[in-house]
């Protein structure tokens, strides 16, 4: 591993290993300048430098000591370089920082066998590689090799690669997969010996030669007629991999996926059916969102699925596999060294089995490799929560603020599993934990209203206004009072302390423009009637349907209870059919296939024809022209062609008569031109539905069908042309019955 510059400390007595101290020795019949004692060089240790100085003539004067010969131009004997891991890790923690997305990650570097496995994890995602060490000459290379990750979002190796660029960046070239630190040898020794004062020997003719393991790293030396550093088989497949695959890891680096998949094809082809290219291959296609069922056939050929690792788990559960998915994420999390990394994959595996006692096994193992990782507690205590076992979630909730640091982090873990144990039925533990995070921030109003909440669920409903009340006076002193929580309060007070104009007060506080809104003012209107303010219900109740009109329908399709609540109360407290036939009918465009809906519409639409449509037009009339005899109907009547406020006039009076008489069948048709004539299709459709109902004479039911038949297709077409496809369904779902028919 290249270092950093040593900065040299003579005069520094609190330092001494940043001292470089030389020694004379006699080696091999030569005289020959050594290092008196290690001497670290950035996160490495120079435990051994010897340099002869060659032709002396013997016998030689030493009175002048180090001193008379340090100046001289020696020849390099021996060099060993020392890693101690744990010093090498916290020395690239800050490099290895700027290359990952959150500002902490944890840097884990381990030994293996000619070479490190560097890991890299957060409380969200992980990367793990391996950087195979090689050396030749004077040059020193790590070699970037099975990459693997969970919650990256980009492929694995994308992410090795610029891990293992930002921690050697400013000492290394990266060429592919391979970071190559060039003359790492003389550079190292001049950097020693210019802090001692010495003449930087010769370096030609020595190279490296071996790397063996030590107690917490690795020692690498170079040593004048020793045999050349001779890599071993993992190192040379990964170095004839890199040199394969150079062009699609440069791309892959520079993000450029298409490029870089492009390449691997290329090198797949070069190397058929080698496993690490169709690794690279499918990650990308992952990060891309490729036809899983495509990808994993072509990587099922260069190796059994479920030795593919985390990549080959996602795509078996893509295609449906998921217990193939799951023991594949499970042997890929067995062999990993790295815990953090293993525990995702532990949790992946979890996510994909399908029975409840693998999925718990599974958890319990994340939760072992990592007991410090949070996400792996959350996850099973969602899952305890899930399948009943509440204590054992509630001990993990314990556990994970007990290992939180900070005020700040604790209510956050407290107040989190507050909400998961109400949002489960639990009231009493959520109380518990609302009360914990209250400790940390007595004026949150997440947790008061949480905490309201929870006493209102076991009955503590006195308690639970009076949270309720106390959140709503914090929200105040901040800024506008959430809706939910307006809304709440409401309730509260209507229900605990009957206070119903109390209540109408907070709702009305909920503004125009909110999914809230609707829910607002219908209950308004509840309690406006529950009051006998029938008048300011209707009104209240109307403004609840404007609000739901303005709303999206994925926003408005949950509250058409509301509306449907509505059109109850103007039915049978106001016996205003068709103002009920409204609010049912923009509930209908926002969910046609309710069947609750799709039945009121029906009844209000036969029983509105009972009532007065509704007219824009002045109560005054002329008098009334006569009735218009069956055989006319399909003729213009001269009054209503020049007289369009006259028209509207005399459907008032032709509805009256109907009301007397609804065997009025004359006076039915008649009303069914002009309703024709004045476009007023709704409430055409309404007339000839309930006259249909009345009358079983085939000569009045086949004047009647046309109206219907023409009402319903310009209805269709209308609702088609302003965008409502469901509400138009419906009207061509009736037309084509009446087809049939």
């Amino acid at each position: 591993m290249p270092p950093e510059p040593a900065v040299a400390h003579h005069d520094s007595p609190r330092s001494p290993t940043t001292r470089v101290a030389l020694c004379l020795r006699a080696i091999r019949g030569h005289l020959s300048l050594d290092l008196e004692r290690p001497v670290d060089l950035g996160p490495l240790t120079v435990r051994s430098l010897a340099f002869s100085v060659p032709k002396l003539q013997f016998p030689v004067d030493l009175s002048g000591g180090v001193s008379r010969f340090r100046h001289r131009r020696g020849i390099l004997e021996l060099f060993e370089l020392e890693a101690h891991l744990p010093r090498l890790a916290a020395f690239l923690t800050p490099r290895i920082r700027s290359a990952w997305p959150t500002p902490s990650p944890r840097v884990t570097i381990l030994p293996a066998n000619h070479g490190l496995v560097v890991g890299v994890a957060d409380e969200h995602a992980a990367v793990g590689f391996q950087a195979w060490l090689s050396a030749e000459d004077q040059h020193v290379a790590w070699i970037v090799a099975d990459a693997r990750g969970v919650g990256l979002g980009v492929p694995a190796h994308a992410v090795a690669l610029r891990v293992a660029q930002a921690a050697l960046s400013g000492w290394a070239h990266r060429h592919g997969s391979a970071l190559v630190v060039p003359n790492a040898l003389s550079t190292m020794v001049r950097e020693v010996l210019i802090d001692a004062g010495a003449r930087t020997p010769d370096t030609q003719d020595i190279a490296w030669t071996e790397t063996h393991p030590t107690a917490d790293g690795f020692l690498l030396s170079a040593a004048r007629d020793a045999p050349p550093f001779v890599p071993a088989p993992e190192v040379l497949r990964a170095t004839a991999l890199a040199r394969i695959a150079e062009q699609a890891d440069d791309a892959l680096a520079a993000g450029d996926l298409e490029h870089a998949r492009a390449e691997y094809l290329a090198a797949l082809e070069a190397a058929p059916k080698h496993p690490d290219i169709a690794i690279r291959i499918a990650d990308i296609d992952l990060a891309m969102q490729a036809a899983p069922a495509s990808t994993l056939a072509s990587l099922v050929e260069c190796m059994p699925a479920v030795d593919g690792g985390i990549v080959a788990a996602r795509l078996l559960a893509s295609v449906g596999d998921r217990h193939a998915a799951s023991t594949a994420a499970r042997r890929s999390a067995e062999a990993e060294p790295l815990a953090p990394l293993a525990s995702f994959m532990f949790l992946e595996a979890a996510s994909f089995a399908a029975d409840v006692q693998d999925r718990m096994n599974l958890l319990d193992e994340a939760v072992a490799r990592s007991p410090g990782l949070a996400a792996c507690r959350w996850a099973r205590a969602a899952e305890r929560l899930r399948i009943g076992d509440v204590g054992k979630a509630v001990a993990d909730y314990g556990s994970l603020e007990a290992a939180a640091r900070g005020a700040r982090a604790r209510f956050e873990v407290t107040s989190t599993a507050a909400g998961k144990l109400l949002d489960h039925h639990h009231p009493a533990e959520a109380a518990r934990f609302f009360e914990r995070a209250l400790r940390y921030a007595p004026r949150s109003i997440e947790a008061t209203t949480g905490l309201a909440r929870a006493f209102m669920s076991v009955g503590d409903a006195r308690r639970g206004a009076a949270l309720l009340s106390r959140a709503v006076t914090l929200t105040a002193r901040t800024a506008q009072p959430h809706a939910d929580l307006l809304i709440e309060l409401a309730q509260a007070l209507a229900d605990v302390a009957s206070d119903l104009p109390g209540a109408i007060a907070h709702v009305r506080l909920v503004p125009f423009g909110l999914p809230q809104t609707v829910a607002a003012r219908a209950l308004e209107g509840t309690w406006r009637a529950a009051l006998g303010d029938l008048d300011g219900a209707t009104i209240a109740f109307g403004h609840a349907r404007e609000a739901f009109e303005m709303l999206p329908p994925p926003a408005a399709a949950p509250l058409v209870s509301w509306l449907l609540a509505a059109a109850e109360f103007e039915e049978r407290q106001r016996l205003d059919r068709r103002c009920a036939f409204r609010h049912v009918e923009a509930a209908l465009r926002v969910c046609p296939d309710d069947p609750a809906l799709r039945g009121a519409f029906r009844r209000l639409a036969s029983a509105s024809a009972q009532q007065p449509p509704s007219a824009d037009a002045p109560p005054s009339a002329p008098p009334p022209s006569p009735p218009l005899a069956p055989t006319e109907i399909a003729q213009p009547v001269p009054q209503a062609q020049d007289h369009p406020v006259a028209d509207e006039c005399r459907v008032d009076e032709l509805t009256d008569r109907i009301r007397a008489n609804p065997a009025d069948h004359e006076a039915a048709l008649e009303l069914c031109t002009l309703l024709d004539k004045l476009g007023r299709d709704l409430d055409l459709f309404a007339l000839v539905a309930a006259q249909l109902e009345e009358t079983t004479d085939p000569r009045v039911r086949s004047s009647l069908l046309p109206f219907k038949r023409a009402a319903l297709t310009r209805l269709a077409s209308t609702a088609r042309a302003e965008g409502r496809p469901d509400e138009a369904a419906i009207y061509e779902e009736t037309l084509a019955e009446m087809n049939q028919e």
